[in-house]
């Protein structure tokens, strides 16, 4: 088991709109600190937990444990930020080779380079801001609300705090793929679902998130109830896992 330490020093293009890390930041600040990344190539799978937000000129230290269970731990003042670890079982459930229930398919897309390191594959930070992507097309076009209602009229925000994400293969740059949602767990202020990313008929990877609903309150952050009108549209998707 090997133990490395590194310090980063959170920075304006890490963060978004709401002044807080965007998610997939810290898959790229691992990539600055860390020659190696285990999920850098698949197969693989890791689970993801964010437990506290991030500023800008945060200042934190990130451990990494490698061997055959392996661990990214963002730590600052004492407190864990975020863990990013492997994941028992790697291979994806039957029904993510192709799912056959109703699911939510964001437009198709040609993965361009920019997406892509230098093997040509789609970088894992890259996949999760595609993704963020999807869902911003999920949330008008099958939830009846704009992100811009959302977050801008109600003041909104939905933070992801837990991933589980499976991988059997990355595409390459100029292929063309689909981002397929689901949701798979409603409760009172957080949402559930899975999805998948699809070249053709094949699914290469399977994420299951979870984001809580919240309003911004200063620096802070409220839960709240998720919305009667997203709860509805919700409710006529879901499909228990």
């Amino acid at each position: 088991m090997r133990v490395m330490e590194r310090n980063a020093i959170i920075r304006f293009s890490h963060i978004d709109g709401a002044s807080i890390v965007f998610y997939p930041r810290y898959f790229e600040i691992l990539g600055e600190l860390f020659e190696e990344l285990p999920f850098a190539s698949p197969p693989f799978a890791m689970q993801t937990k964010f437990l506290k937000p991030n500023y800008l000129a945060d200042e934190l230290s990130v451990t990494c444990t490698s061997g055959d269970d392996w661990n990214f731990t963002g730590r600052m003042q004492g407190n864990d930020h975020f863990i990013i670890e492997s994941l028992a079982g790697g291979g994806l459930d039957n029904a993510a080779h192709r799912p056959t229930k109703p699911a939510f398919q964001a437009d198709p897309m040609r993965l361009a380079a920019w997406t892509t390191d230098c093997t040509g594959c789609l970088q894992v930070s890259r996949f999760y801001e595609l993704l963020n992507a999807a869902v911003e097309q999920w949330f008008p076009r099958a939830l009846d609300m704009t992100f811009r209602e959302l977050h801008t009229v109600l003041g909104g925000g939905i933070p992801t705090v837990a991933m589980q994400t499976r991988c059997r293969e990355l595409p390459r740059a100029g292929e063309t793929i689909a981002i397929w949602i689901r949701p798979t767990g409603i409760g009172n202020k957080s949402l559930q679902y899975t999805c998948w990313l699809v070249r053709d008929d094949e699914c290469l990877l399977e994420n299951v998130q979870t984001i809580v609903f919240v309003k911004r309150d200063g620096r802070d952050f409220e839960t709240i109830p998720i919305p009667d009108k997203i709860r509805t549209r919700l409710q006529e998707q879901y499909v228990a896992p």
